[in-house]
């Protein structure tokens, strides 16, 4: 997956996703910081910085720049990349109030997020709703369910997910969503581990250097946090 990188890399508007997707976000702050400076109602740009800041470590910064937003208008991708956030911050007022946020545009979002949203705090029927969801035919897979599993704390069903993805844009778009702080258990099953021996990542991290969430053992092993 990753053995394309390098061309990823020479197209401007796509260096954001490539730093993230590598695990550099704070390159891709850099950047992004850049360009807020010279275009501050930039849609992209402030769901990408929000993404990079909460894969740095900073979720009050990640947070911050979704309030933001808040004034540009409703945004369904950016209410949904909040409230995995917010998940981590382990702020239940933060968590409810990204919850109300990602309820208000719910009619623009094709997963049943008032379903989610009811089963918020009895979480193992929301793995149990998840998965029969997800088995269904035709269910999606790829980034979105991997991290309402994640969300849930079905980790296996979130690797699964990111698995399953075939299309390699997609796939892409899928290796961004392993550094968000709610998939911070998943990086550390050993499953994982043998998943991303495959993506080609390693071998472009040991020639370009490594990410942030993931350090070389000596010549042959790694771990990830």
């Amino acid at each position: 997956m990753f053995e394309s990188l390098g061309s990823l890399a020479s197209v401007p508007t796509a260096m954001d996703y490539y730093w993230i997707g590598v695990d550099k976000p704070r390159q891709a702050i850099e950047r992004l910081e850049g360009i807020r400076e010279r275009d501050p109602l930039n849609v992209r740009v402030v769901v990408n910085l929000a993404e990079a800041y909460a894969n740095a470590g900073r979720l009050a910064d990640s947070i911050a720049e979704r309030e933001r937003a808040v004034a540009m208008g409703p945004n369904p991708v950016l209410a949904h990349a909040a409230l995995m956030t917010a998940k981590a911050t382990g702020d239940a007022r933060e968590l409810e109030r990204s919850w109300e946020r990602l309820l208000s545009v719910s009619n623009a979002i094709s997963y049943p997020v008032r379903e989610y949203y009811a089963l918020r705090n009895r979480p193992a029927e929301a793995r149990a709703f998840l998965r029969r969801e997800l088995a269904q035919p035709g269910a999606r897979v790829g980034a979105n369910p991997a991290l309402w599993a994640a969300f849930f704390e079905d980790y296996d069903l979130a690797l699964e997910m990111l698995k399953a993805e075939t299309n390699p844009e997609l796939r892409f778009v899928s290796a961004m969503t392993y550094w968000r702080p709610v998939m911070s258990e998943m990086r550390r099953m050993p499953a994982f581990k043998e998943y991303l021996r495959g993506t080609g990542l390693i071998d472009y991290w040991r020639e370009f250097g490594w990410g942030e969430h993931c350090k070389p053992l000596g010549a042959d092993d790694f771990e990830c946090e």
